[in-house]
C-alpha cells in the first residue's frame, strides 16, 4: 500500500511538473509573432486554465503532502511575469489621481441585437454622461449624432470622432480639456481605427490615443459553437472540428492585429517626448502579442494598479480582459478597475486614475 501511495504521488507530481512546463510555454507565447506562428499565437487563451490547474495542485499538496507544495509555488515564480499580467494584485493604498480616464466599447451598432444587454446604446451613453468626475473618456464602436452629444457637453465640451469606412461606427473622444490637434494612425490592414489627440491639460500637452483593433472575426454561429464547447454540449468529434476552425480563424485575425499594434508601437515611439495615454479595445487577451508589443513601449495600467482578472468582455461564455489603458513614463497609474455594474454593452468600462509628472511638456 505504501508503495502504491508513493507511486501515485510521483505520478501526480509528474502531472504537476508537466502543467508548469505548459504554463511556462503558454505564458510567454505572447512573444511569438502571429505572422510566423498564427496558430501558436492563440496559445495565450489557454493560460487561465493552466493557472487554475496549478492552483488546484497547490491546494492538493497543501492538504496531502505539504513539503511538495514547493513545486506549484516554484511554477508561479517561474511564470511570475505572465501571472502578474493576467491576474495582478496591487493591494496598497491608492494615491490621489490628477486625471481620471475611462475606456468603454459601447457596442453601438449591435447593442440591441439581443435581450442580454440592458439599455443598449442609450444605456451606455447615459452611463458615460453620469461620469462627471472623469476627465477623458474614450469610446469604441460608437456613432454619435449631434443630438447624442447634448447630454455630454456640460461635462465634456470637447468631442471628436473617427469612423470606420464601412460600418459607420468608430471611436470617439470626450474631454474636459481642449483638443489642440488630432490625427488618425494608419496601419493599412482591416477596417478598424486608431486616432491620436493632443490635449491641452492645464497648459501641458498630453496625447490620448483611442483604438479599436481587428476583432476576433467570429460569426454568431461560431460564438454559439464556442458556448456549446464550454458547456460540454457537443460530442468530442464535433468539438474538435469546431475548435480547429476557431483557432485557424483566430490566428488569421491575430496576424492583422500584429500589424496594427506594431504601427501603434512605432507611433508611440515617435512621440515619446509627450505624455501618452492609450485606450483600446484590442480584441486580444492579456497573454497576447498585441498587448506585449504595446506593453514594451507603455505601462499597462491594470497590470500596475488593478486587481484580479479584470474581465472587460462577457458575452457567449467568453470572459476575458480585452480592453486596456496604457500610459507613458511621464504618467503613473495609481488606480485601475473594471466597472461590471453596467451591462448595456458586451464590454465593461475600464476606469483608471493617473498622476502626471510635473515635468510634462508644456
Amino acid at each position: 500500500m505504501k508503495g502504491l501511495k508513493k507511486f501515485t504521488a510521483n505520478m501526480i507530481m509528474g502531472a504537476n511538473v508537466a502543467s508548469i512546463l505548459l504554463m511556462l510555454l503558454v505564458g510567454y507565447s505572447d512573444h511569438l509573432n502571429p505572422q510566423a506562428h498564427p496558430l501558436l499565437s492563440c496559445l495565450g487563451l489557454a493560460f487561465p486554465a493552466l493557472l487554475a490547474i496549478n492552483v488546484c495542485f497547490l491546494v492538493f499538496w497543501a492538504i496531502f503532502s505539504l513539503k511538495r507544495v514547493i513545486v506549484p509555488i516554484l511554477g508561479f515564480l517561474l511564470c511570475y511575469v505572465p501571472v502578474r499580467t493576467y491576474f495582478p494584485l496591487n493591494l496598497g493604498p491608492s494615491e490621489k489621481a490628477d486625471l481620471k480616464v475611462i475606456t468603454y466599447n459601447v457596442a453601438g451598432y449591435s447593442a440591441d441585437e439581443d435581450g442580454v444587454r440592458g439599455g443598449g446604446l442609450k444605456g451606455a451613453l447615459d452611463y458615460v454622461a453620469q461620469q462627471k468626475d472623469a476627465d477623458i473618456v474614450c469610446l469604441q464602436e460608437v456613432t454619435l449624432k449631434e443630438k447624442d452629444k447634448v447630454p455630454f457637453l456640460d461635462v465634456f465640451p470637447y468631442i471628436e470622432s473617427q469612423y470606420f469606412r464601412t460600418t459607420g461606427s468608430g471611436v470617439t473622444l470626450l474631454s474636459k480639456y481642449p483638443i489642440v490637434s488630432s490625427e488618425p494612425i494608419k496601419y493599412g490592414d482591416g477596417d478598424f481605427v486608431s486616432k491620436a489627440y493632443t490635449l491641452d491639460v492645464n497648459g501641458k500637452h498630453v496625447m490620448v490615443i483611442n483604438n479599436h483593433l481587428e476583432t476576433a472575426g467570429l460569426s454568431s454561429e461560431e460564438r454559439q459553437d464556442f458556448h456549446s464547447m464550454v458547456h460540454g454540449d457537443q460530442d468530442t468529434e464535433v468539438a474538435r472540428q469546431a475548435s480547429k476552425k476557431l483557432l485557424v480563424k483566430l490566428g488569421e485575425h491575430n496576424v492583422v492585429r500584429a500589424n496594427q499594434t506594431r504601427a501603434l508601437a512605432r507611433f508611440v515611439e515617435q512621440h515619446a517626448n509627450v505624455p501618452i495615454i492609450l485606450c483600446a479595445d484590442f480584441n486580444d487577451s492579456p497573454i497576447s502579442y498585441s498587448r506585449y508589443v504595446v506593453g514594451q513601449k507603455l505601462t499597462d495600467c491594470f497590470r500596475e494598479s488593478g486587481n484580479g482578472l479584470g474581465w472587460t468582455f462577457w458575452r457567449d461564455a467568453i470572459r476575458v480582459r480585452i480592453d486596456y489603458i496604457f500610459c507613458s513614463s511621464q504618467l503613473t497609474p495609481v488606480s485601475c478597475k473594471v466597472d461590471n455594474s453596467i451591462k448595456s454593452s458586451d464590454h465593461y468600462p475600464m476606469i483608471c486614475g493617473l498622476k502626471m509628472d510635473g515635468n510634462a511638456q508644456k
